[in-house]
């Protein structure tokens, strides 16, 4: 989950104060406000976009949060003009903002477009988010005008929905409904459209890991199907058990969505996985998916390092039991040592053994730096699976 997530959780105290802000000066504006409210060390900065995106507004957004590294865009807004609204997603995007629809707020149309852009995105169950297909307004001989469909603005809404990793399925969702319709994205619907969001309902916000998605679940399945085919051994997982485990993933995802959805969608990511294992290396990719598995709260079987705990005699040693992001590394170093020994010569065993202890000695000069434990486990791994 991205860090800006990881601000939202220490701003249970800091939204609804915000939310109350938003409320007290809202009003209705023909044009879009855009108001910014420094944050500090430990807050993001406020950022509140209201009113219809008129050209111009790009741009005006662009010079306000020039200088801001962290922000909460916060939304309420009818749509507006397709290229500014695409050029502030872009930089919200960019920066890695989170943007959120406030409670009893409304965003449609590029406004939606905008929310989507957010590198971690947050609405409330009070919230409306509505999207249709890009128009124009047509003049007419009589003097009225008519809202026809704009081909053009469409395209490059789907160019850039695709460019921030938005499924198929949400782009046609996005640009479906012509321009006198608007299709709801309800919390659930941006489930089913694998749209991570998080979703405050009073003082309780169910984040996006606990909010499975079909994406995610797909992701999950062949994650676990390729752990038990690649990984068992080194981390001395039961093969079966991980199938059991996939099963249980895709039976809930087929409980969630319906079989049908990922009928087409488990194959194409079973090729994609089988790319990435040759590009990554069998055993970082074991570790990456261990990793992705454990973050989306799933069992991995991995309950840590290949050492006991309970024998921790250093504080490197306590530091590595205490952080599971290292334990599959850990597990990963002491079964390719074991194996390149067994296979060695007398002589490249002997060697084997002093490269071997003085690299423990470069890790446990880290003493409890995560950061450090991280890349002397990723140095010596990348050493001895490329040599």
């Amino acid at each position: 989950m991205s860090i800006v997530i990881d601000w939202l959780v220490g701003m249970r105290v800091f939204l609804p104060i915000a939310f109350s802000m938003f409320a007290a000066t809202a009003g209705s504006v023909s044009a879009a406000e855009i108001t910014v409210t420094l944050g500090d060390a430990s807050t993001p900065s406020l950022v509140t976009i209201r009113g219809s995106i008129e050209p111009g507004d790009g741009a005006t957004f662009a010079s306000r949060i020039g200088g801001l590294d962290r922000a909460l865009v916060m939304l309420e807004s009818p749509g507006g003009s397709v290229d500014d609204g695409l050029s502030i997603g872009a930089d919200i995007r960019t920066k890695g903002f989170t943007t959120l629809v406030a409670p009893n707020a409304g965003c449609y149309s590029i406004c939606a477009i905008i929310w989507v852009s957010g590198a971690s995105r947050m609405m409330d169950r009070t919230s409306s988010i509505g999207v249709h297909a890009a128009y124009r307004n047509q003049a007419m001989d009589d003097g009225s005008s008519m809202s026809l469909e704009s081909g053009m603005a469409n395209a490059d809404i789907g160019a850039f929905l695709n460019m921030i990793g938005l499924s198929r399925e949400a782009i046609r969702y996005f640009t479906a409904a012509s321009p006198e319709d608007l299709l709801s994205l309800s919390p659930e619907m941006a489930q089913r459209l694998s749209i991570d969001t998080a979703v405050s309902d009073g003082n309780v916000i169910q984040w996006p890991k606990d909010r499975p998605t079909p994406n995610r679940i797909t992701a999950q399945v062949s994650e676990y199907a390729g752990m038990s085919t690649n990984c068992s051994e080194l981390f001395s997982l039961d093969p079966a058990w991980l199938e059991s485990q996939m099963t249980a993933v895709l039976e809930q995802g087929h409980a969630l969505f319906g079989g049908e959805l990922f009928a087409d969608t488990i194959s194409r990511d079973a090729q994609f996985q089988k790319n990435q294992i040759e590009a990554m290396g069998r055993w970082n990719w074991c570790i990456e998916a261990e990793r992705s598995l454990r973050a989306g709260n799933r069992m991995t079987g991995i309950t840590g390092p290949s050492y006991d705990c309970a024998k921790a005699s250093t504080i490197t040693e306590r530091t590595i039991c205490s952080t599971p992001d290292l334990w599959a590394s850990d597990r990963a170093v002491g079964y390719i040592f074991n194996i390149v020994h067994a296979t060695g010569t007398k002589d490249e065993k002997r060697t084997l053994n002093q490269r071997q202890r003085a690299w423990q000695a470069r890790r446990n000069a880290c003493g409890d730096d995560v950061l450090c434990l991280n890349e002397r486990y990723d140095t010596w791994l990348s050493e001895f699976t490329h040599q």
